[in-house]
């Protein structure tokens, strides 16, 4: 084992220890991105609102309006938005339907509902396609050549 090799330099009256030992550099450089979650970005502010492990290709739509599904009870969701107070009451064609709606915590614009109120256990999540920025590009395509 050699010993490092140490020079006292005088640096404004006062001796300053330089060592020739070269300490070890600790970064993320090597570490791999992790694929595995997809993050949703609001379309009007690009604030950072759900970040899911759902597969992109297997999402479905909701009937009604359009929305993408997220179910809790499969998939990871993590939601980072502001709940709003109450609930709205949208007609439909078999009845009326109570939206419970979670708004972006930077813009407050409504990107995603719930039909159970805000106090129940996460399931579904309907995410509105007009005001959520989805990333498809990084959708793993079902087809290979």
């Amino acid at each position: 084992v050699t010993a490092p090799v140490y020079a006292a330099r005088i640096v404004n009256g006062m001796p300053k220890v330089v060592t020739s030992k070269r300490l070890p550099v600790y970064t993320n450089k090597g570490q791999k991105e992790d694929d595995r979650f997809n993050v949703f970005h609001c379309k009007r502010c690009r604030a950072h609102l759900v970040t899911t492990d759902a597969e992109l290709a297997k999402l479905p739509r909701r009937r009604t309006d359009g929305a993408l599904v997220l179910d809790a009870r499969l998939q990871v969701v993590k939601l980072y938005t502001n709940k709003r107070e109450g609930c709205k009451v949208v007609r439909r064609e078999k009845g009326i339907e109570r939206q419970y709606v979670h708004a972006c915590s930077a813009c407050d614009q409504d990107v995603a509902y719930t039909s159970k109120s805000h106090e129940a256990d996460l399931e579904l999540v309907y995410l509105l396609d007009s005001s959520v920025d989805v990333p498809w590009h990084r959708m793993k395509s079902p087809w290979t050549c």
